[in-house]
């Protein structure tokens, strides 16, 4: 098998798994997650026996090592006896393999400039199918998973996100690379745009303070590079016609339970009192950590208030990565970002990675759903793969040019320098 066949195939089998995982989502079973790491692993493995045949043997970036890293350190809190649940953090070291297998076949999937592109156009446009979907559904069967399944909630269940955040995770990761695709593609440009409008409208309709928080800004920040990549320059009339859109996608979705949410009163959030007792725990756990998925289970030892509830997540991804995995964890976490701020410089698509952990600061994006955080990874694997920025600006100057139309003024040019060259003598005497 060719290495082009390979990663069409990889490429195809990914998206199968992550349709399933992601729409299995909603259930808090373990065995979709298993069954998708169980595809993701085997599928790796092809690829290392490939490897080890020398079908390929481009050294690979030290960055893909990051999550592996991840993985690593709940395999010493186990061996070292250092986590207080080794059954979470058993769940969640096989979690973060997973996820680095899945930054690993992006990345080699990646490698290949259609390939990347292909998979881009995949993100997209599922992504904003599901946000139109998950909102008719939502207003026509609420509490429905899909019209089908019950979820457990009354309202306010989106496709298979049965929290709003889940939603906003995945319409920050699609709206860049929906904008960068709508300024590269022209003829599909009013498809990716359209997707975009979608995901941020069905943010709005979820009321996802968090996300129209985030998902505001960063549209603020790649709509004028989406206009300047495609017309050269700033072209407002795009910008306030963009503007509309989204206003419209918003008014479409519905914006009455963004503003009644927006309304509350904010001192009245279960989350103030959980971080009042997040200092208390980093204090004790800022070294080694209690066991990566172990916060539940240290939590009520902290615990300042009861509301008769279980509390679950910290509600500030950083914090609970410093309690739970030491300080060895946000660093890493870090490293993710830097990766993913550096690969920005060579093309934005992949900036809602770095989005969705500036979200973790107040929220739990990372938490609860492996194939959101899978898909996540999957992303700043590609952006891994993107070409040291010398070429991608070579690369990119002759993709902004008008294809056909370029390729015969560069053949006209050249053609006109040699027969310049011929009348001048220079072509005989290089001949001769």
């Amino acid at each position: 098998m060719t290495m082009a066949r390979l990663r069409s195939l990889t490429l195809v089998i990914l998206t199968i798994a992550f349709v399933f995982a992601i729409g299995a989502s909603w259930t808090p079973s373990l065995w979709p997650f298993t069954l998708f790491s169980g595809v993701v692993l085997c599928l790796t493995s092809v690829w290392l026996v490939k490897r080890s045949q020398g079908v390929w043997k481009e050294p690979l970036p030290a960055a893909l090592l990051i999550p592996l890293a991840i993985a690593g350190l709940g395999i010493a809190q186990l061996a070292a006896g250092a986590t207080q649940s080794p059954w979470e953090t058993r769940r969640v070291t096989l979690e973060w393999i997973t996820h680095a297998a899945v930054a690993l076949l992006a990345y080699l999937v990646a490698m290949d400039k259609r390939m990347r592109r292909r998979a881009l156009r995949i993100l997209v446009i599922g992504s904003g199918a599901l946000a139109v979907l998950g909102t008719a559904q939502n207003y026509t069967a609420p509490g429905r998973v899909f019209w089908i399944f019950y979820s457990g909630y009354r309202d306010f269940v989106f496709g298979p996100f049965v929290y709003h955040t889940k939603l906003a995770v995945l319409a920050e990761l699609a709206i860049p690379a929906a904008l960068w695709l709508a300024a590269h593609e022209r003829r599909r440009g009013l498809l990716y745009l359209s997707c975009a409008a979608a995901l941020a409208g069905s943010v709005v309709a979820a009321a996802s303070r968090g996300g129209m928080a985030l998902i505001l800004p960063e549209i603020v920040v790649t709509g004028p590079l989406a206009v300047r990549a495609r017309f050269g320059r700033i072209e407002w009339r795009w910008m306030i016609a963009g503007a509309a859109m989204l206003a419209a996608a918003a008014a479409i979705f519905g914006i009455g339970a963004a503003g009644e949410r927006l309304a509350s009163d904010p001192a009245r959030d279960i989350r103030l009192p959980i971080l009042d007792s997040l200092p208390a725990m980093a204090r004790t756990y800022w070294l080694f950590g209690c066991g990566t998925g172990a916060w539940s289970k240290v939590y009520p030892h902290f615990a300042t208030f009861d509301v008769r509830l279980f509390i679950n997540q910290a509600h500030c991804d950083w914090l609970q990565w410093l309690i739970e995995g030491g300080i060895a964890l946000p660093v890493l976490s870090g490293l993710v970002v830097v990766v993913t701020l550096r690969a920005c410089r060579r093309e934005w698509w992949p900036a809602g990675v770095a989005v969705v952990l500036l979200h973790g600061a107040f929220d739990y994006p990372t938490q609860q759903t492996p194939a959101l955080v899978s898909l996540l990874l999957a992303i700043w694997g590609a952006a891994v793969a993107l070409p040291p920025r010398s070429v991608f600006r070579m690369a990119d100057a002759e993709q902004m040019q008008d294809g056909p139309a370029y390729a015969i003024r560069q053949a006209t040019a050249r053609s006109a320098e040699n027969l310049a060259n011929l009348l001048s003598g220079n072509g005989l005497d290089n001949h001769l």
